[in-house]
């Protein structure tokens, strides 16, 4: 048989090029649905975990907010039966609590029998704590205790709840009691959880350690029994009865149509737990089985057609490279690739020689601005969970960066008070959310226990994907220039010489007033010193100082608690008044001051008593007007009236005033 040469080729080519080929493609195929459906496993889990953290910080943060608490003196007076001494200290912590936003309902002190001593609600006085069980009594022994969830609760109208006990310890550190916040598992912990989706589809769910449900299918909360889903929850069942994580990121399940991973929430009963629906996973794994296939064959072929005749000129020395970066990489920074070719790969090696020479240059050239400049440099490695700092930072900050993150509290915030730390983690959460440039101010206290004020710069920088692998920031020390502008903002709010509101600052004032009380009465007293310019010319123009600064005395005194006051120049004053039972009675208050400052005083520079009479016109709201314009004019108007009809007096506003003024005095002195 007579074969050409060039059908043997065919022949050959076929077997050892295309079915290969065909082979790895069809292998391929399956491999990549396996690769893609384990890869999306992967990263669920992955994402699981990461998400995590939100609700671990949710409940680390209310078990330490609890413990706190106990630890302070009047719950721990009012655990040992001193409650009538420290009421109204307890009473206000309760109210200060339930309006911080973490949806606490009520703060409830009890005896060592569980019997309450005090409750913010105060229905429960006397009963036991509806929480009180053995098992509260085994988990305070270690610390905070984390209860499940309590449905329907009558006490709490109807209120879904759950609370977080803590131990209270007398002086001799024997137990004394337990102090419990009773919060809202519909309020904060479920709004927390509904930021917690990731691939489009998964999302992260809650379980008490009854197998009770938060965030499943937009519900808040789902009852063990009421789980449609048969294999969800067995799983559930599984973790809460299970989990037990030290040193455990996250347990990976694959069951009930979902895949994802869960973990107890640390010191608790409750799990987490990630929930990636499998049906949407088909249409990516899809996609990657196409892509992994024609990946494959491309590098089949090129496999057949380069590797063959160029193994030895193009693998070795890329084995070579990748050595050589792989010992860089693990910290030798002094090592470089040796140069012994003009071929590519010697130009590879050169070039890469010169740029790991320039970025290790430039890291020295950033470490030398760092220590000369007064800003303070950080950095959040997001994949390896480190922190780096400047020195002038550790300098100025008591941190230790391989403890801190961006947020676990042990940053710069937990040199922050409780409203700075409070907005710090917002503003570092909306950072991360949005992966952009963020800016904001906080007060700080140094190393050397001054708290400064400091500006914070930051940006994120993310893949190619848009996920955030690192968070860098400037920190700088504007004290200085902050409370400069502070004092400048100050002054300028204020009339000098009387110490009281300029015109522009009590306009203001009380156009915000207006606001804040809606739906309230405000009075505007407008006070005119009579026959002023008589007093200047008869005893000088410091005499006339002194008089300002003795009306502007007794005006403060007036409405130190019930409101504020402005020098509108020259003799004329305003107060606005914002207490009810005074409004009520403001003729007295009026009378109050024309009276006082009839009584007088003895001036030195005069050598005389000064007897001041004074006009008074006065504007209630909203009888008079709505906005602050109005009512300073109607009350100008009502002053203009006693001016007419023979001063030191008050005059309430009618709208009569401005044709009538007749003499008609309501009182006189």
């Amino acid at each position: 048989m007579n074969i050409k040469l060039k059908t043997i080729l065919k022949i050959l080519t076929f077997v050892f090029a295309i079915l290969p080929v065909v082979i790895m493609g069809l292998v391929g195929t399956f491999a990549s649905l396996g690769f893609a459906g384990s890869m999306l496993g992967e990263e669920s889990q992955t994402m699981g975990y990461a998400l995590s953290t939100t609700a671990v910080n949710y409940f680390t943060t209310m078990s330490g907010d609890v413990s706190a608490l106990a630890a302070t003196r009047p719950v721990g007076r009012a655990a040992t039966g001193q409650i009538a001494d420290v009421k109204d200290e307890v009473k206000k912590i309760s109210e200060d609590l339930m309006a911080n936003g973490k949806s606490v309902l009520d703060l409830v002190v009890t005896d060592t029998n569980g019997g309450v001593v005090f409750d913010t609600i105060g229905s429960a006085k006397g009963s036991a704590f509806f929480g009180y069980s053995d098992e509260l009594i085994d988990k305070c022994k270690s610390g905070t205790y984390v209860s499940d969830i309590y449905f329907n609760s009558e006490k709490y109208n109807g209120e879904t709840v759950m609370f977080f006990a803590s131990p209270i310890m007398n002086e001799n550190d024997k137990l004394a009691g337990y102090c419990a916040e009773v919060v809202s598992v519909t309020g904060q912990l479920y709004a927390t959880m509904m930021n917690t989706s990731f691939l489009d589809n998964g999302y992260l769910i809650l379980a008490d350690g009854n197998g009770n449900v938060v965030n499943y299918n937009g519900n808040p909360v789902t009852r063990a029994e009421e789980l449609s889903n048969s294999g969800l929850r067995s799983t559930v069942s599984t973790a809460v009865s299970t989990v037990e994580s030290a040193g455990i990121k996250s347990i990976a399940y694959n069951a009930g149509g979902f895949m994802g991973s869960y973990n107890n929430i640390p010191g608790t009963q409750w799990v987490w737990m990630s929930l990636y629906p499998q049906s949407a996973t088909s249409g990516m794994v899809l996609v990657g089985a196409i892509i992994a296939i024609v990946i494959i064959a491309v590098v089949a072929v090129a496999e057949i057609v380069v590797l063959t005749a160029q193994q030895n000129k193009i693998i070795k020395p890329m084995t070579e490279m990748i050595d050589k970066m792989r010992v860089i990489k693990d910290g030798n920074r002094d090592e470089r690739f040796e140069v012994t070719t003009n071929n590519e790969f010697g130009r590879m090696s050169e070039t890469f020689n010169e740029m790991l020479d320039d970025a290790i240059l430039s890291e020295e050239l950033h470490k030398t601005i760092s220590d000369l400049s007064d800003n303070m440099l950080f950095e959040w490695d997001f994949t390896k969970e480190k922190m780096y700092v400047s020195d002038n930072f550790l300098t100025k900050f008591d941190v230790n960066p391989s403890e801190a993150t961006l947020i676990n509290g042990k940053f710069i915030d937990k040199l922050m008070d409780e409203d700075n730390a409070e907005r710090f983690k917002k503003d570092i959460n909306t950072l991360i959310k949005k992966k952009d440039i963020f800016g904001g101010e906080y007060q700080v206290k140094t190393k050397a226990g001054n708290v400064i004020y400091v500006s914070m710069r930051t940006q994120c920088i993310t893949d190619r994907l848009g996920e955030v692998l690192r968070v860098i920031g400037v920190i700088t020390d504007i004290d200085s220039e902050k409370k400069t502008t502070m004092q400048l903002s100050e002054r300028a709010s204020y009339d000098f010489l009387s110490q009281l509101y300029n015109r522009s600052t009590f306009e203001r004032e009380l156009s915000g007033e207006l606001t804040r009380r809606a739906n309230s009465r405000i009075a505007v007293l407008f006070i005119d010193v009579d026959d002023f310019k008589f007093i200047n010319d008869r005893f000088g123009h410091s005499v006339g100082d002194e008089v300002i600064r003795y009306v502007s005395d007794k005006i403060k005194a007036k409405v130190e608690n019930c409101g504020f006051a402005g020098r509108f120049g020259g003799d004329e004053f305003v107060l606005c008044v914002n207490d009810e039972k005074i409004i009520d009675n403001i003729d007295v208050l009026a009378m109050d001051i024309i009276d006082e400052l009839y009584n007088g005083y003895f001036s030195k520079s005069a050598n005389a008593n000064l007897n001041i009479k004074a006009s008074i016109g006065i504007a209630l709201s909203p009888e008079h007007g709505k906005d602050s314009h109005a009512l300073i004019a109607a009350a100008d108007e009502a002053m203009y009236f006693v001016k007419k009809n023979g001063k030191a007096n008050y005059h309430v506003f009618d709208a009569e005033d401005a044709s009538n003024l007749e003499p008609s005095p309501e009182h006189s002195i």
